[in-house]
Order: structure tokens, then C-alpha cells, then sequence
């Protein structure tokens, strides 16, 4: 889902407001134990149990020495400086930020979404791109210059208007390592001229060569365009790869295999392909279509 506000922060007025209005004074003399938000605010936890939402900057204005913990428990070392370095427990230094720029898809893929569709996020409870930036911002500043990786996934990247735009910002404003989209390449051969400069990666979503696998699967025609698509990278610079989750019964035969590789080997092995496990989500025939990457 994309860049929703996190309900955890929205509880602190009952309801989901915007990033903005969470301005709140960080006062001395409380717990170091704090949580990073969706925007740059840290979530304080205070000694006498009740919480407190500040300005990530305030926060490590009032801290020399800190020590964070992201939603999903993973902890981040810092010294209130900009030469901090994001990481966990073991050591190891994060430096890799993958962006929803969307929850809207031009493809309704069984194994993804519910026949029946979903509820897209109201504009307004969705991050804006200058908020993304400034998320983007404060990771890196926590980071080594030109060692950030940012992924652009969603939904569908490629349907977001201001794509083009906003990965040239994202390049001038941070100069990452690699900057990289995943995406179904339905829009690819259309938008390639204007994304292609600014980006180093692509990862694109195909999980049959088969026309009639793909309209049943996809519940949408256009392999020909995924095909064109990918085409178009035939002479960049950047790196391509396949992504192809594997399911029984619909393309975990020897022949389906033999394809992938065919048309690897007709594209002069151009892009890497990895097949990939099914990952569960609810509304979907998951469990009877698993293959696990043991089998």
C-alpha cells in the first residue's frame, strides 16, 4: 500500500491526520527509547508510559547519543550528527529504501489481488512526493554519500504521473548508488525515453510467456507490450532482471522453464531471471498453489 500514514502515529488524535500537524516540543529529561515514523518524526517513548510525537531533527538537537528503533523492530544507531549510520543489531549498515509511489495497478494478477479488486487509499491519507523526499532526506543523512539504494515499486510505478520528474530530483538531490523500479512493463515501452537516463535498474514482474497463461493470470491482455518493453532495454547501460513467481499447476512445467530461458538466450542474455516463491496474501488461492524454493 502506499505511503499510508501509520495508524500507530494516527491514534494520537483518534484519527488519520496529516504529517504536519504532529508538531509537537520535545521537552528534556525523557526516555532515549524512541520510534522512527513515515516522515521524519520520532516517536518518544516517555518514562511515565505516555508518548510523544517530535520533529525528527529536535529529537537529535536534544540528543548527542540515541538509540532508535523502526517499526519493524529493527535498531538504528546514532550520534546526532550527519555522518550517522543506519543499522541494526548485528552491525550491518542499511542503506537501501524501497518506495510505494502508488497503490493503484493497471493488472489484477490472482496470486496479488482479490477478483473482486481492492479499496484504493484516499489521496489525502497518501504521502505526497515532497514528503517522500523528505523521508528519503533524513535516511540520507544517516548514510555514507553515494551509498544509498532506492527501489520505486507500488502498485504500478510507471502509472504515477510524475514519475519522470521525480526520479531526476531524487538523483540530483541524493546521488544514490542505484535507483531502480519494479514493475509490471506494461507502460515501459511508452515511458522508457523519459526514465531511462535517471535510472540504473529495472525489475520486471512476467510470470509466463504464454499469451492465454497470461490473460488468465493477469485478468488483462498486453503481453505483447511486456515484451516490447523489455525490448527497449536492449542497448542500456542499467541492469534487467526477470522476476517469475512460480505456481503449480499454471507454470511449473519443464516447458515453461525452456521458455524463460529461450528467450534469455534470444535477447543475448540481456537480463537475469529469478523465480520466485508466492508470497501469501489474503483473497488468493495461495496456499493450494505454492512451490516453495526448496521443491
Amino acid at each position: 500500500m502506499a505511503g499510508v500514514v501509520p495508524r500507530s502515529v494516527a491514534k494520537i488524535r483518534g484519527k488519520m491526520p496529516r504529517l504536519e500537524r504532529l508538531r509537537t516540543i520535545l521537552s528534556n529529561g525523557e526516555s532515549d527509547v524512541a520510534t522512527i515514523t513515515h516522515d521524519n518524526y520520532v516517536r518518544v517513548q516517555k518514562e511515565d508510559g505516555g508518548r510523544k510525537v517530535v520533529p525528527y531533527q529536535r529529537f537529535l538537537q536534544n540528543r548527542g547519543s540515541l538509540q532508535l528503533k523502526s517499526q519493524d523492530g529493527v535498531e538504528v544507531q546514532g550520534d546526532g550528527n550527519a555522518n550517522s549510520r543506519l543499522s541494526d543489531s548485528y552491525g550491518r549498515t542499511h542503506n537501501y529504501v524501497r518506495i510505494s509511489l502508488t497503490d493503484k495497478c493497471n493488472l489484477r494478477c490472482t496470486y496479488c489481488m482479490p477478483e473482486e479488486g481492492i479499496d484504493l487509499t484516499r489521496r489525502e491519507d497518501l504521502i505526497t512526493e515532497e514528503e517522500i523526499l523528505r523521508v528519503v532526506g533524513v535516511l540520507h543523512s544517516q548514510l555514507e554519500k553515494g551509498s544509498m539504494k532506492i527501489r520505486l515499486t507500488g502498485g504500478e510505478p510507471l502509472l504515477h504521473p510524475k514519475l519522470p520528474d521525480f526520479l531526476s530530483t531524487m538523483n540530483t538531490k541524493f546521488n544514490p548508488k542505484s535507483i531502480g523500479i519494479t514493475t509490471n512493463a506494461i507502460l515501459l515501452d511508452r515511458r522508457w525515453d523519459d526514465i531511462k537516463s535517471n535510472l540504473s535498474s529495472v525489475n520486471v514482474s512476467l510470470d509466463t510467456l504464454d499469451d492465454v497463461k497470461f490473460q488468465r493470470l493477469t485478468r488483462r491482455t498486453g503481453l505483447k507490450k511486456v515484451l516490447r518493453g523489455i525490448e527497449r532495454t536492449e542497448d542500456w547501460d542499467g541492469k534487467v532482471k526477470l522476476n517469475c513467481v512460480v505456481m503449480k499447476g499454471f507454470n511449473d512445467g519443464v516447458d515453461d522453464f525452456k521458455n524463460f530461458l529461450q528467450f534469455q538466450k534470444d535477447m543475448g542474455y540481456r537480463f537475469d531471471i529469478r523465480f520466485i516463491e508466492w508470497m501469501p496474501f489474503d483473497g488468493t488461492s495461495w496456499g493450494a498453489n505454492f512451490v516453495s524454493a526448496k521443491s
